[in-house]
């Protein structure tokens, strides 16, 4: 969703600056766009970001081994930095003794880093 998408969008929702007589869907009114920008900028500083530059972000896959045949997530050993060669040498190791165990992987996007709240 690009900007003017948002903007769109928020003028089908209702979003109207108050002193036009705008209605939904309208974008006649330039107080009305100007208010539309600024919620667009204020998305965009919180971290939202149209689709297609999330889609363009980089991906990676992560790889990790089930030690048993439908075994809850929570058993995955998660290998997140590994390479798919280490993780499947460590799949041999391990089916030594866990003759089922399994490579699984994971599409991860990563995004912008951003401060974490103090506690």
């Amino acid at each position: 969703m690009s900007d003017n998408e948002a903007m769109q969008a928020l003028s089908d929702a209702g979003a109207v600056c108050g002193n036009c007589g705008d209605e939904p869907g309208d974008r006649t009114c330039p107080d009305c766009e100007r208010c539309y920008q600024r919620y667009a900028a204020a998305l965009r500083a919180a971290g939202w970001a149209p689709r297609a530059e999330v889609l363009a972000d980089p991906i990676e896959t992560e790889y990790g081994i089930r030690l048993t045949p439908d075994g809850p997530e929570a058993e995955v050993l998660n290998y997140a930095s590994a390479s798919r060669a280490v993780v499947e040498d460590r799949l041999a190791r391990h089916r030594t003794g866990y003759p089922d165990a399994h490579l699984l992987q994971r599409t991860v996007r990563h995004g912008k880093w951003t401060d974490a709240p103090q506690d």
